[in-house]
């Protein structure tokens, strides 16, 4: 079961409890109820809560709400087997205990059995529940946790990948791209666009990424990261080349849409190469792109290798835009106002991210460790 970006919004931990409901594997000797149940349903659902940072209470059979703490004894009493009556007493007593927590709020990380008890218990006055596997079968609901909990690491990833831009900014805005090229940089690197005017719920310092590139990854290429820079931003009287930059080929046809500019530049993105007539034509667009390119915030990760469609920046490149949109479903989208809202392209749209190859891949969760033990060992050589 794939989960949709707004399934993938972490609950407020500082508002919600977490309910998960006991299970029939249980351990044989007395111990805390958080490890009493073995089930692989049950230690996912906790995994997921612990992750989210909210407090958990397990519905228990025959103890009704349990603290993860509370020392037991192994049973085996299920609701499933429970009579209506007595389901029904399990769930009042249940209702009240829920009642009188801090918080009114539940995320429900059980079956049915114990759910559909307790929102009877509780119609006349009902508590705040949100129930994301209600209805589901087992293997459904084993099959929604495993999405869940491996966004909810693809989101620590993010969280870090911003906990590095920061380290790289020294905590202060990045450049913009037009400040940046009068500098000193690398020869072979990754960059990373930022766009200013867009916000991200991983950091307050670096605003949201927006495209993820690196430069010449062919076999036997010579080109430099300052090389694939200069082409994307062009010149600094504002002329540029959409034809050899696919990233100034997508802001320039989100221009074109956005501005109903269709009938002034029909010939945007036809060929590897124009007349002198057309691309005169095309100054202005290109210009107009050149002012949106140069004003962003822009890092870059020094990776110095050998350009190939297996090397280390290639990998890099591949990963960062897999971690930020596997399975097409972003942790982060771009405002209504943003740009690449009005792109051609639906994965620009989906994704926030001005990147259409890769977009989408499989995202190695080992990949930041991998990375941030790189990027270690190369600043002590």
């Amino acid at each position: 079961m794939a989960l949709t970006s707004s399934d993938s919004i972490r609950p407020d931990a500082a508002s919600f409890f977490a309910l998960i409901s006991c299970s029939k594997s249980k351990g044989g000797h007395k111990d805390i109820a958080r490890d009493m149940y073995v089930s692989p349903l049950y230690r996912k659902s906790v995994q997921l809560a612990e992750l989210w940072g909210v407090p958990f209470y397990i519905l228990s059979a025959k103890y009704g709400l349990l603290r993860p703490d509370e020392l037991i004894e192994p049973y085996e009493q299920t609701l499933k087997s429970a009579t209506k009556k007595e389901r029904q007493e399990w769930a009042q007593r249940v209702d009240k205990q829920l009642r009188e927590l801090p918080r009114k709020e539940f995320i429900v990380l059980a079956g049915d059995d114990y759910f559909a008890p307790l929102v009877e218990a509780g119609s006349r006055d009902p508590l705040n529940y949100f129930a994301p596997m209600r209805s589901l079968s087992l293997g459904t609901r084993l099959a929604y946790l495993n999405e869940a909990l491996k966004i909810e690491r693809r989101s620590a990833a993010v969280r870090a990948a911003y906990e590095l831009f920061e380290k790289m900014s020294a905590s202060q805005m990045p450049p913009r791209l037009s400040d940046l090229l009068t500098s000193d940089l690398p020869t072979h690197g990754v960059y990373f666009f930022f766009d200013e005017s867009e916000t991200t719920r991983f950091s307050t310092i670096i605003p949201r990424l927006v495209r993820i590139g690196t430069h010449g990854i062919s076999a036997g290429s010579t080109a430099t990261l300052r090389n694939r820079l200069r082409t994307h931003f062009g010149t600094r009287a504002g002329q540029g080349n959409h034809r050899a930059s696919v990233f100034r080929l997508h802001v320039g046809r989100a221009l074109i849409e956005r501005d109903n500019l269709q009938g002034q530049f029909p010939d945007w993105g036809k060929g590897q190469s124009a007349p002198r007539e057309i691309t005169d034509r095309e100054a202005a667009l290109e210009a107009k792109v050149s002012q949106y390119i140069g004003n962003l915030r822009v890092l870059a990760i020094p990776v110095i290798d050998t350009a190939g469609k297996s090397s280390m920046r290639a990998t890099v490149e591949r990963q960062f835009i897999a971690m930020f949109t596997e399975h097409l479903c972003a942790l982060e989208s771009g405002s209504p106002n943003w740009l690449g809202k009005f792109s051609d392209k639906p994965s620009i749209k989906e994704t926030g991210l001005w990147n259409v190859r890769d977009v989408g891949e499989q995202y190695d969760l080992k990949f930041m460790t991998l990375l941030e033990a790189y990027l270690n060992k190369s600043s002590h050589r």
